[in-house]
C-alpha cells in the first residue's frame, strides 16, 4: 500500500462487486463540493496499470462532476490484489457503514467467496430463488431476513414454504413475513414447509401481516411469539389431528 495522487478521471469502478453509483447523491456532493470532505479514496492498481476504486466511489464521481475530473488527488493505492482481494477490502471497509445497503454487500460477499453468502445462495438455489436488486419472480430482496434466518438454521424451511405460497411472487419475500416464517419453524421444528404454504394460500401477504401485526397488539407478545401463535392456528386448520403441531 502506498500513497499516490492519481486523477479521479483516471479511475474505473468492477460493477460486479461494487454498490450501484447513485447519480443524486454524486450530484449533490458536487453542488455542496468540500475539499475538506474529500479525504483519501481506496483504489487497488491492477497489473495493466488500470486503478479500480476501492472506496469512495461518490466522492470520485462528484469531484468529477464538479469539474475536477483531471486535478490530481491523493489516494490510497493497493497493488498485487486479485479482484476477489478487492471486493473483501470493499466489503471490510464498507461494512459497518449504514450507507452501504445489506443487498449491495451481499452482492460484494458472493463475489469473493465469502462462505455464509455462497451457503445463503446454494439454499435458495435449491428452492428455485435468489437474491435480487429488484423486484422479480422468484427474486428476494430481503437480505437482511434470510442471513438471520440462516443463522437460526431455518432458511431452506422458510424459503420453501414462501416460494410454493404464491409460486414465487416477490410479495411473499418481505422481510417481515420470512422472520415471522422463521419464528415459526424454530418453535415447531417438525412442521411440512409445503403443507404451510397450501394453509397460506387463504391468505394474501397484506392480510397475513395485519394478523401478525394485531396478534401483536392484542396479547403485547413480541413479533416471534405473535408469528408463532399465528401461524400455528392457520397450520393446523383442516389439518388430521396427527399432523398438527403445537
Amino acid at each position: 500500500m502506498k500513497f499516490i495522487k492519481i486523477k479521479p478521471s483516471d479511475t474505473s469502478v468492477d460493477h460486479r462487486f461494487q454498490r450501484d453509483l447513485e447519480m443524486s447523491r454524486a450530484e449533490a456532493m458536487a453542488l455542496a463540493y468540500d475539499s475538506t470532505l474529500f479525504g483519501v479514496p481506496v483504489v487497488s492498481k491492477r497489473p495493466d496499470g488500470s486503478y479500480f476504486i476501492i472506496d469512495g466511489q461518490h466522492r470520485i464521481a462528484a469531484n468529477i462532476k464538479h469539474g475536477l475530473g483531471d486535478v490530481p488527488v491523493m489516494m490510497e493505492v493497493h497493488e498485487g490484489l486479485s479482484e476477489e482481494e478487492e471486493a473483501e477490502l470493499f466489503h471490510r471497509l464498507n461494512k459497518t457503514r449504514k450507507g452501504v445497503r445489506a443487498l449491495s454487500q451481499f452482492k460484494t460477499r458472493i463475489f469473493y467467496k465469502e462462505p455464509i453468502a455462497k451457503d445463503i445462495e446454494a439454499t435458495l438455489k435449491r428452492v428455485g430463488c435468489k437474491v435480487t436488486t429488484s423486484p422479480q419472480q422468484n427474486g428476494v430482496m430481503a437480505v437482511t431476513a434470510i442471513e438471520a434466518a440462516y443463522h437460526k438454521g431455518t432458511l431452506e424451511r422458510v424459503m420453501k414454504a414462501l416460494a410454493s405460497w404464491l409460486d414465487g411472487d416477490p410479495s411473499a419475500f418481505d422481510g417481515k413475513l420470512i422472520s415471522a416464517v422463521s419464528a415459526f419453524f424454530m418453535a415447531c421444528t417438525d412442521a411440512d414447509p409445503e403443507h404451510l404454504a397450501s394453509r397460506l394460500e387463504y391468505y394474501a401477504p397484506k392480510k397475513l401481516m395485519a394478523l401478525l401485526r394485531r396478534e401483536s397488539q392484542i396479547t403485547a407478545s413480541s413479533r416471534a411469539e405473535a408469528a408463532r401463535l399465528v401461524l400455528i392456528d392457520i397450520y393446523n386448520r383442516r389439518t388430521v389431528r396427527t399432523k398438527r403441531v403445537a
